[in-house]
């Protein structure tokens, strides 16, 4: 598969690539191998990170982990989200912006399943990660906030 993506560059879809990288982290032994495949993405010109593609990941760490274990994926996945190589050819303001928007959906995607699945400790603490990040905040992120602090 690293082959497939990294060499041959291949079109895969997202879910495809989803499927064997749920398959990994279900098997024993693997779950490392997995986390390490998302990064993978960057050297494809067709497989682009975003929450909604690791979502499903998330969602069974949440399910089936230790919280400490989700934070650390997630501090792994934030710091070394990087664009594929469809954007090598824009200009760098463009894709600083898109890098920036990444990054921000997948604060608010987490945050967001982390309040559906009442861990309100952990999306307080992934907020105050995102205040640090300095985005521009609008007012659903007060929105947001006020509703973290007030569970």
């Amino acid at each position: 598969m690293r082959d497939i993506i990294v060499h041959d560059d291949c079109n895969i879809k997202n879910k495809t690539f989803m499927s064997f990288i749920m398959f990994l982290e279900k098997s024993k032994g693997f779950e490392e191998d997995a986390k390490k495949f998302l990064l993978l993405t960057g050297n494809s010109s067709h497989l682009q990170i975003d929450y909604e593609m690791i979502r499903p990941m998330v969602i069974r760490l949440l399910k089936h982990q230790d919280s400490d274990i989700l934070m650390e994926f997630f501090g792994n996945l934030s710091k070394n989200i990087q664009l594929n190589k469809s954007w090598d050819t824009k200009d760098g303001k463009e894709k600083n912006e898109e890098l920036r928007n990444l990054r921000k959906n997948f604060y608010d995607g987490l945050i967001r399943d982390l309040m559906t699945n009442r861990k309100f400790t952990m999306a307080e603490r992934i907020f105050e990660d995102k205040g640090c990040e300095n985005f521009d905040v609008n007012l659903n992120d007060e929105f947001i906030g006020l509703n973290i602090y007030a569970s």
